[in-house]
């Protein structure tokens, strides 16, 4: 099955956690949340289909908001268009998404390369 994938990220004060509920009524999937030493991120786990991965630094009370949130989602083209997908994440987070590469495992804001930003319109 082919699988189309889209990255971007935002920033916001909003916590991770805060934002499963939302993400889970968006995209009618039942989300995980986990951390490490340095990130902490929710995702649906090892779902076949329409994945979902959501991610930031923290540092152990909060989360970095000085930070991107970082947002991958996969999903079969056959359910929904990238448009859509955007638009339900621009849903829950209210705010721009920017596209683009991020090199050196995204720690400094210089890794972060913008080529495209999609305005967030209430």
């Amino acid at each position: 099955m082919f699988l189309r994938e889209i990255s971007m990220w935002t920033y916001s004060k909003r916590e991770i956690l805060d934002l499963k509920p939302e993400f889970e009524i968006a995209f009618k999937t039942k989300l995980i949340r986990d951390y490490e030493n340095d990130w902490e991120w929710i995702w649906n786990g090892e779902e076949p289909i329409n994945k979902i991965n959501i991610s930031r630094e923290h540092n152990w009370k909060t989360g970095e908001y000085s930070k991107p949130i970082r947002i991958n989602i996969s999903w079969n083209p056959n359910q929904s268009d990238e448009n859509t997908i955007i638009k339900k994440v621009q849903n829950v987070m209210k705010s721009d998404l920017h596209f683009g590469t991020i090199s050196n495992r995204g720690i400094n804001k210089e890794d972060y390369k913008v080529t495209k930003t999609i305005k967030y319109e209430t």
